[in-house]
């Protein structure tokens, strides 16, 4: 398992976090949950695939949380829902 990590990009702090599949159908983000952060809607999270691809996006809502992982929807930059 990947450790997933706050990370700054221009003094924002950032969440490192998965692509994942919701109940909905649509994609998302699953985050690891740590003692140093809650994730929240209007997060800044960086996405990281399996083969390395990235990029960074905002937290819409919170779909499922237990004490081990998140499952969010995330908003692309022009605030339409990509989850």
């Amino acid at each position: 398992m990947v450790r997933r990590e706050l990370y700054s990009v221009g003094g924002t702090k950032m969440i490192e976090g998965t692509p994942a599949k919701l109940r909905s159908g649509a994609w998302g983000v699953r985050i690891e949950n740590s003692d140093e952060f809650e994730i929240l809607p209007g997060d800044m999270v960086k996405i990281v695939t399996r083969a390395g691809k990235t990029w960074e996006t905002t937290i819409g809502k919170v779909v499922w949380s237990n004490e081990k992982v998140t499952l969010a929807t995330t908003i692309n930059r022009k605030g339409k829902n990509r989850a």
